[in-house]
């Protein structure tokens, strides 16, 4: 595991993202299987992640998007087949696999 005073980035980790309103079984997850949990920051108005803002996070190390389907705020859902589409078109563009 990791301890507090190191970043991801030391031991090239692998790192997932998820909006910052997840599940709570995303970071116990994460701990688990040492994966780097990066989350997309809320905005106001903005309570979901969309494709573009999936896409532009992903680099070399991301092994995945977590799509959130219900937010505890106010019910919405991200896209999980715009978000697919997107990082399927990541994928053909920069030789990225992202699940």
């Amino acid at each position: 595991m990791l301890h507090e005073k190191h970043t991801a980035e030391e031991f090239n980790l692998d790192d997932t993202y998820a909006s910052a309103d997840l599940s709570a079984g995303m970071p116990k997850f994460c701990r688990y299987w040492d994966v780097e949990l990066r989350e997309a920051p809320l905005e106001p108005g903005r309570y979901v992640m969309g494709p573009a803002e999936a896409v532009a996070r992903c680099d070399e190390n991301t092994i995945g998007v977590v799509a959130t389907l219900g937010t505890t705020f106010t019910g919405h859902y991200e896209s999980v087949e715009e978000i697919s589409d997107a990082l399927n078109q990541l994928q053909q563009d920069r030789r990225l696999d992202i699940t």
